[in-house]
């Protein structure tokens, strides 16, 4: 069965692209070095950063399979983050953080981004973190 979703999409100068730490994208994505996270609890900030950052990584692959290479990727305007964690769970921006700590190494400091983030109970395919995101893109050249 064909799905009738995009992981990219573009339009004008922007390109949206999501992706699951358990997306499909053209290349293997890595695992984190820990067991897989289901849901994002206190004592996993850090293997939930790392999830994220994976999902950001799956991301730009999105937008390369998109694009066919990232050359026209000029910043990234906006992040979304949702992670599946329990109702106690508090350090949103934390796990986030290893996703905005990604673009910025790609895109630098002075470029910067919005971000929102939220805790939901559960994600589609037991992903543990989605990230959404919002680029500005270059104009294609004249050929």
């Amino acid at each position: 069965m064909q799905s009738n979703i995009l992981s990219a999409a573009a339009i004008g100068l922007c390109l949206a692209a999501i992706a699951p730490l358990s997306a499909q994208v053209s290349e293997p994505q890595e695992e984190p070095s820990a067991p897989r996270v289901l849901m994002v609890i206190r004592e996993q900030i850090k293997e939930g950063r790392e999830a994220a950052r994976i999902a950001s990584l799956n991301a730009l692959a999105a937008a390369r399979q998109h694009l066919g290479n990232l050359a026209r990727l000029r910043k990234l305007v906006k992040l979304t983050v949702l992670l599946a964690t329990t109702e106690e769970f508090a350090d949103h921006a934390g796990v986030a953080d290893g996703a905005s700590d990604l673009f910025v190494q790609v895109f630098g400091r002075e470029v910067g981004h919005t971000r929102l983030v939220y805790g939901v109970y559960s994600l589609p395919l037991g992903a543990p973190v989605i990230v959404d995101t919002i680029f500005a893109i270059a104009p294609l050249s004249p050929a």
